[in-house]
């Protein structure tokens, strides 16, 4: 029936128009966020790089006051700060998008479906 009558195209037509636009009000309201985000990302990084260049020397050194492990924390938690993802979306949010888009298309392709099993069955 899809095929035939065309109602295929235009499911896969509304189908990527609904994405598009679900896509688009997701992105629009977090954009700042992500500019933020990535701002702090950033700041962090440098100040971190500093931090490490500048006990760089004194770690070569045979000082004394510096803490054990001092080196090891800066470059673990530099680690970390690269590892945040600069969009606050996840998988489960990517998925969950999906999904709810096709709801409206699902339902609408299944009311054809069924319309016509209905139609057929009485006739």
């Amino acid at each position: 029936m899809l095929i035939e009558t065309g109602f295929g195209q235009i499911l896969i037509i509304a189908g990527i128009v609904t994405l598009m636009a679900a896509a688009f009000a997701l992105w629009l309201p977090v954009r700042g966020l992500h500019t933020r985000i990535r701002q702090l990302k950033q700041e962090e990084l440098d100040y971190l790089n500093r931090e490490i260049s500048t006990r760089r020397s004194s770690f070569q050194s045979s000082d004394s006051s510096r803490k054990s492990g001092e080196m090891a924390d800066f470059v673990t938690y530099r680690g970390l700060i690269e590892r945040v993802s600069e969009w606050p979306f996840t998988t489960s949010t990517y998925t969950r998008l999906f999904l709810y888009a096709l709801l409206p298309v699902a339902s609408w392709g299944i009311g054809i479906v069924a319309e016509e099993i209905v139609g057929r069955a009485f006739l």
